[in-house]
């Protein structure tokens, strides 16, 4: 069955360009399913991971084997994935950092795996169902919004108060916070969902107070003050969900206050003069880590374009480094011309990271950029939705 209600007003997508959105949306239906020919792979393959989704079973944070501290089965619950039992100790604790190799035992919590699946396939169902019309991606969807935001049986507590636990040390640390790094991606696909109007109001309504909570817990906690005080990666991704939820639930004004500290904040502060950002270059997966990074970056560039903060251009008066002399610092790298010098113990895979070029590359009018990216990758980026929607 297919569903083409009007789309009634609603905000425009934090990422997606709204207006390629809606005409490959408009070419589906008069079209009778088929589109442009510059569309053709992207939807293809959407609709191919929307129907892998519908055929997966629904699930929730509840489902878990192990309890968090708190003992409350609803309490997202994670451990640092970098820390491991001290050898010099004969229980092993308290755990011990080493940057950059995962600990396996973290696989034991399926919390972390279960968020990023579930992010992932939101994602993938509200752009099928927005593109395709066909109700069983949206109710896919929604019933996955039901587990995990508004079914008091089997929901999320709305708070990271667990998250990447510390093995052997006392109280709540806040770095955890970074696990749901993704969660603008949730708040796309609702935009998706309620735009088309396949979504129910009980649903919206449901997964919009949870949002609202977890944004209050986000910005008030003892977790989330010392997060948005963090000066590398984990402070630039912090912003990228406070500024993605405040968009989403009308607090233009505090996003856009974000976004003008950002400024200076992470922008100025974390990038140098020549685009290299020192506290990434720390890490044992520097360029993993820089790339990473300027993720963040860019997802605040694009979102600061809703409220009227152009940080794609933004030039500190004080000389530092901008976004702009980031993304070209690792062009040179990206393709091979420069050889990179810091630490990386594993081998730097650009697929994770390719979008961040592109969106680039369609803000400085630049192809070779995109091209740079594209002709690293190893899996076919071209044939997703990313590759078209910038």
């Amino acid at each position: 069955m297919l569903l083409f209600p009007m789309a009634n007003a609603f905000p425009q997508q934090l990422i997606f360009n709204q207006s390629k959105l809606d005409n490959i949306r408009l070419d589906y239906k008069e079209s009778k399913g088929k589109v442009r020919k510059e569309y053709e792979r992207a939807v293809k393959s959407i609709l191919k991971e929307g129907d892998k989704a519908l055929a997966n079973d629904v699930y929730s944070v509840i489902d878990k084997e192990l309890l968090p501290p708190s003992g409350d089965r609803h309490d997202y619950y994670s451990t640092g994935k970098y820390w491991w039992p001290d050898p010099s100790k004969p229980d092993g604790l308290p755990y011990i950092q080493k940057d950059g190799k995962v600990n396996p035992d973290n696989d034991k919590i399926s919390d972390s795996k279960n968020m990023d699946r579930f992010l992932r396939e939101m994602h993938t169902l509200s752009t099928a169902a927005f593109i395709s019309g066909k109700k069983e991606y949206s109710e896919k969807a929604e019933e996955l919004l039901n587990r995990w935001f508004i079914d008091t049986t089997t929901k999320m507590n709305p708070n990271l108060n667990y998250a990447q636990v510390k093995i052997g040390y006392k109280g709540l640390l806040y770095s955890g916070i970074i696990d749901v790094n993704a969660m603008y991606t949730l708040v796309e696909s609702v935009i998706m969902l309620k735009k088309c109007n396949c979504i129910s109001e009980a649903t919206y309504k449901g997964t919009s107070k949870w949002l609202e909570e977890y944004f209050v817990w986000l910005t008030t906690s003892k977790s989330g003050v010392k997060e948005s005080k963090s000066e590398n990666n984990h402070g630039s991704w912090y912003d990228v969900q406070v500024v993605s939820l405040s968009l989403f639930l009308g607090k233009n004004d505090f996003a856009k206050s974000v976004l003008e500290k950002a400024k200076e904040s992470r922008f100025s502060s974390q990038i140098e003069p020549d685009g290299r950002q020192p506290l990434e270059l720390k890490r044992t997966l520097s360029m993993n880590y820089s790339c990473f990074s300027l993720k963040a970056f860019c997802l605040l560039a694009k979102m600061g374009e809703k409220v009227g903060v152009d940080l794609w251009n933004y030039e500190p008066s004080s000389g530092r480094g901008s976004l702009k002399k980031a993304v070209y610092f690792l062009i040179p790298f990206m393709n091979g011309d420069k050889k990179w010098e810091t630490q990386q113990i594993k081998e730097f895979e650009i697929d994770s990271y390719i979008e961040v070029f592109v969106l680039a590359a369609s803000k400085y009018s630049d192809k070779s950029i995109a091209e740079t990216a594209f002709r690293k990758q190893k899996k076919d980026f071209q044939g997703s939705m990313k590759s078209v929607l910038f």
